[in-house]
């Protein structure tokens, strides 16, 4: 019984391998860089086009302060020719000065406006015009990586199918802990003892490295295996 769950395990190491391997593809780790910096671009696209929809409200808000500035002078104009009183004569200055101020801070604003338009749309060109390239290299890359896939999927499917038979004889309680452990990432989860390299007298769990007490030890000499009392791991007599 004990032979059948170490030679699971040992599928598993192998499977764990694979994985590893492709995890470490370079197609894959390329693929995964271009997809994240196609969605560095795609989110600096939506900041350039919500930057155009304010600069467009901008400008249409100072073309409406420039035709109520020219409204306004032409009133004061008009007032002006007719006034005789010089208090009078006086305030209607007073406001085409301001009118005046206003039309030169609204122009400024203007070239202002328009400079960031023209970078905008620059920048908006640019990463446009990047995206297609993104987008070719990621799906070479994700093909490269389908091959490489497809080439161990072979391998993948005779263990699993060697583990599904050995999983009929294995003990269901000892696999019921294998598979928790293993769902938690902790593995080898059938591990040895160790002796402690300056206490000889100690014995370690050969996964956690921590002593196993004598009490472990015990049941560990009766029973073949013991579970860790620090890790969890099954600690059996090799």
């Amino acid at each position: 019984m004990q032979k059948e769950m170490l030679d699971y395990q040992n599928f598993d190491r192998e499977l764990r391998r694979i994985k590893r391997e492709l995890e470490k593809n370079e197609f894959r780790v390329k693929g995964k860089e271009l997809k994240d910096q196609r969605a560095k671009i795609e989110d600096e696209v939506a900041r350039l086009e919500q930057r155009a929809g304010d600069l467009k409200s901008a400008t249409a808000r100072l073309v409406d302060l420039s035709n109520e500035v020219d409204r306004s002078m032409a009133e004061y104009e008009h007032a002006l020719s007719e006034m005789q009183d010089e208090g009078g004569l006086n305030y209607l200055k007073k406001k085409i000065e301001e009118q005046l101020k206003e039309l030169d801070v609204a122009e400024r604003e203007c070239k202002s406006v328009l400079r960031d338009c023209d970078e905008v749309s620059a920048a908006y060109e640019a990463a446009v015009k990047d995206i297609p390239r993104i987008t070719a290299a990621y799906k070479k890359c994700n093909e490269e990586f389908s091959k490489a896939t497809k080439e161990v999927e072979p391998t993948i499917r005779k263990i699993q199918a060697q583990q599904a038979e050995l999983a009929k004889v294995i003990d269901q309680n000892v696999f019921d802990v294998y598979k928790k452990l293993s769902a938690q990432n902790v593995f080898p989860v059938f591990v040895t003892t160790q002796t402690h390299l300056a206490m000889k007298n100690d014995v370690l769990c050969g996964g956690c490295k921590m002593s196993i007490s004598a009490t472990s030890r015990s049941k560990l000499d009766e029973d073949g295996r013991v579970r860790c009392e620090h890790c969890g791991r099954i600690i059996y007599k090799s």
